[in-house]
């Protein structure tokens, strides 16, 4: 087993070198697992790192008829006649920051899986539709990801002052809204007659699909997701 070899007369380690020590050890460890064919492992990140200055404050919080997981949409745009509306509570003139908004059609909400309940974060997951085989972290949309931000496109409706509505929302009432991006077609979309392909595991939309991802429960902000 991995222990620290530090002589005996070492001067006592700082907070921030201990850390960085037991992160160094938990690489070790990983590195081991995977050699052995064990990818479920996951490194602490130091507090120093976590309170590092792009630390992130929600510009707002979602207000949507889904008052819990389940039975929230598994993605955006899955129910388009869903609304919502958020309204920014940051800066000293919020409606400020929203003008011009209404300008484009959809528009990119950058939000937080606030509802994950602590549950371990592993490098590879299990989705319903892989039928317990195992695929990355990255190669799915499982909410436990090592940094619980979660993206949504939706429609426009209106903008009202300091309040965004859209439809197609598939967040939970409350949601932690980190930011608002317009979407835009020549940026966001690949560009015209260039193939675009998904996992073969991925349902066309209104395919049939088992609630939620990795046992999860149902929807955006839900535990749902490719």
């Amino acid at each position: 087993r991995l222990m620290p070899s530090l002589p005996s007369s070492a001067p006592p380690l700082t907070l921030e070198e201990a850390e960085a020590r037991i992160v160094e050890l938990e690489r070790e460890v990983c590195a081991l697992r995977a050699a052995a064919g064990d990818g479920n492992c996951v490194v602490t990140a130091p507090a120093s790192e976590v309170s590092a200055p792009w630390q992130m404050v929600p510009i707002g919080f979602v207000e949507s008829a889904f008052v819990s997981k389940n039975g929230t949409p598994r993605q955006s745009g899955i129910v388009p006649a869903a609304p919502a509306r958020l309204r920014v509570l940051w800066g000293t003139n919020p409606s400020h920051s929203l003008e011009g908004l209404g300008g484009f059609s959809h528009a990119w909400l950058l939000w937080v899986f606030d509802r994950n309940g602590g549950a371990a974060v592993k490098a590879k997951v299990r989705p319903p539709r892989l039928g317990g085989a195992p695929t990355g972290v990255f190669g799915c949309r499982t909410p436990h990801r090592p940094n619980p931000v979660g993206l949504s496109l939706v429609s426009i409706s209106r903008v009202d002052g300091s309040t965004l509505y859209f439809d197609g929302a598939d967040l939970c009432d409350g949601t932690p809204v980190l930011d608002i991006k317009p979407f835009v077609p020549s940026a966001d979309a690949p560009p015209p007659f260039t193939p675009v392909r998904a996992a073969p595991w991925v349902t066309p939309w209104g395919g049939a699909e088992p609630a939620g991802e990795d046992g999860g429960g149902g929807g955006g902000e839900g535990e749902g997701g490719e």
